[in-house]
């Protein structure tokens, strides 16, 4: 487990795999519940964390997604640790090209 971005590992297709079944039991559990999507410009620091989150979200169709108040400069939901106290949740739409 890595707290800090730069000591993210290489891609692990069973981790991922492992974690992919996590979220579908998570998320039969929870039917109606939204999506609140917070990982900021991370996203762009390995390549195959888009194919892991494009994974996660085949999994979510048909669910509201939502992020925190203030997009990045990028287009990405700002991960939770670089807001204020007084957040929003809004909701967000992934476009193209903040894959």
């Amino acid at each position: 487990m890595a707290t800090n971005p730069n000591d993210l590992a290489s891609f692990d297709e069973k981790i991922h795999k492992s974690n992919l079944e996590k979220i579908k039991a998570i998320l039969a559990e929870y039917k109606n519940s939204d999506i609140l999507l917070c990982y900021g410009v991370i996203l762009k620091k390995r390549k195959y964390l888009q194919k892991c989150l494009d994974d996660i979200l085949s999994l979510c169709n048909r669910r509201n997604i939502k992020c925190l108040d203030a997009i990045t400069k990028d287009g990405y939901p700002p991960h939770p640790s670089r807001k204020s106290k007084t957040i929003k949740i809004i909701d967000f739409k992934i476009k193209n090209d903040n894959k």
